[in-house]
């Protein structure tokens, strides 16, 4: 299993794309959000996830789960 960290993800599209607000409504959200997203403060919904290709995945090891972002 590869984990791949979604705020790369979103800094590489920014990159790709020029500046966070194209990034922004190439994801259909709000440059608020984008910014919360790459600067931590909040975590991606799995539909954003998906537009960058990636999934959510829970494993769970000795009876606690974890989040996994592959």
């Amino acid at each position: 299993m590869r984990i791949a960290d979604p705020v790369k993800s979103l800094r590489r599209l920014v990159e790709t794309l020029g500046t966070q607000r194209a990034a922004a409504a190439g994801l259909g959200i709000s440059v608020n959000y984008m910014s919360d997203l790459i600067n931590g403060r909040r975590d991606c919904s799995d539909r954003i996830l998906a537009k960058l290709h990636l999934k959510r995945v829970i494993v769970a090891t000795r009876g606690k789960a974890r989040h996994v972002r592959r």
